[in-house]
């Protein structure tokens, strides 16, 4: 038994460190150059932490580089079956 309260306690300070780092991870704005660069991919995680800051700028910009990354990876899709179907005859 004591093998499995010590295993809680640490699981528990594991918990709450994971909570630390998500909490901090979450505060503050997102590095817009990081995301046009690609370094940081605008996926779920991104949009909803503009939109939880309610900043309009932000969001509004966090949304137009997803609609022009969205735009570049359709148009490379389109390129990559193009290029499928010629191979496949």
């Amino acid at each position: 038994m004591a093998n499995r309260s010590s295993g809680s306690k640490s699981s528990g300070k594991a918990s709450s460190a994971k909570k630390s780092r998500k909490a901090s991870k979450d505060s503050g704005p997102i590095d817009l150059k990081a995301v046009k660069s690609g370094h940081l991919a605008v996926y779920g995680d991104v949009l909803r932490r503009a939109k939880a800051r309610g900043d309009i700028n932000e969001m509004r910009k966090v949304a137009a580089i997803a609609r022009t990354l969205i735009k570049d990876a359709q148009g490379a899709l389109r390129r990559l079956e193009d290029s499928v179907k010629r191979l496949e005859g």
